[in-house]
């Protein structure tokens, strides 16, 4: 799944470095039969081309190595689970409204025998 998300990613970084291969190509050949002042502003332009190339070739890289899967123990679970609490007794009271909501699709109250009745969200959509 990860690499089908980081498909699009690469197709554009791909894209882009054909791109900057070719405005390098077109400039060094403008270069050949440019007047000196030309010349000194198509290096210019060559130099910003190829550092643009190079962050290009680093995307791509980054986005070439490869995932290693998260391990999910019981000390990441119950950290993960301190961290929100953390988070959660110091937010807003709209903000830990929304969050539940977000959590659930359906909270019914009854005040009589205090209880909520609350149905999950599916997370698949």
């Amino acid at each position: 799944m990860r690499a089908e998300r980081r498909a699009p990613d690469l197709d554009e970084a791909e894209a882009r470095i054909r791109e900057l291969q070719q405005e390098d190509a077109n400039l060094r050949r403008a270069l050949r039969s440019a007047g000196p002042r030309a010349s000194e502003r198509i290096n210019v332009e060559i130099e910003e081309v190829a550092a643009e190339l190079e962050a290009a070739q680093a995307r791509i890289a980054e986005l070439d190595q490869p995932e290693r899967p998260l391990r999910i123990t019981t000390k990441l679970v119950r950290q993960t689970i301190d961290d929100m609490n953390g988070i959660l007794d110091h937010a807003p009271l709209a903000t830990r409204v929304a969050w539940v909501r977000d959590l659930f699709v359906r909270i019914e109250v009854d005040s009589r025998d205090e209880k909520a009745a609350v149905e999950g969200r599916d997370r698949r959509g």
